[in-house]
């Protein structure tokens, strides 16, 4: 395992989804810290106190949230984490406007455990994962366009 992948955090206020998201990023993708936070500020301590943060799974109903706007402020202060939105808000719109914050990937709690597994992979591995639900031509093009528009802080 490399050095830059050995602490993520789960901010996740559900314990059962936190307890699974948790396990699989320790057993399957070989963290050796998982750290968890159950609301967005103390996610942003987290991160704060926490230099070695090489992953975030945020899920969007985490209490503190502000949607895209909150996304868009934690890449602005944290470039060199990969943020993957987990969560069971999943609609189109959602997904375009959390990818024109900059995230790494989005992935609808609805997914199976092997399918959460492997978008944590790729997003690790320095990908862009984006759900199938947005697999047509135009949606495609639209998820080009968002990901592509240059990070914007206030």
């Amino acid at each position: 395992m490399q050095q830059k992948n050995t602490v993520a955090i789960v901010a996740e206020d559900q314990e059962f989804c936190r307890a699974g998201l948790s396990s699989v990023l320790r057993r399957k993708l070989g963290f050796r810290s998982v750290l968890e936070a159950r609301s967005k500020e103390h996610l942003d301590g987290l991160m704060r106190s926490n230099p070695l943060v090489s992953l975030a799974t945020i899920d969007l109903d985490l209490p503190g949230m502000d949607g895209p706007n909150s996304l868009r402020q934690l890449r602005g202060d944290y470039p060199a984490v990969r943020l993957a939105v987990v969560t069971s808000t999943a609609t189109r719109e959602v997904i375009l406007a959390c990818l024109a914050a900059g995230i790494h990937g989005f992935i609808p709690k609805t997914f199976q455990t092997a399918e959460i597994c492997s978008a944590l992979s790729f997003i690790v591995k320095g990908h862009v994962f984006v759900p199938s639900v947005l697999s047509t031509v135009d949606q495609i093009r639209e998820v080009k366009n968002a990901v592509e528009q240059p990070l914007q802080t206030d």
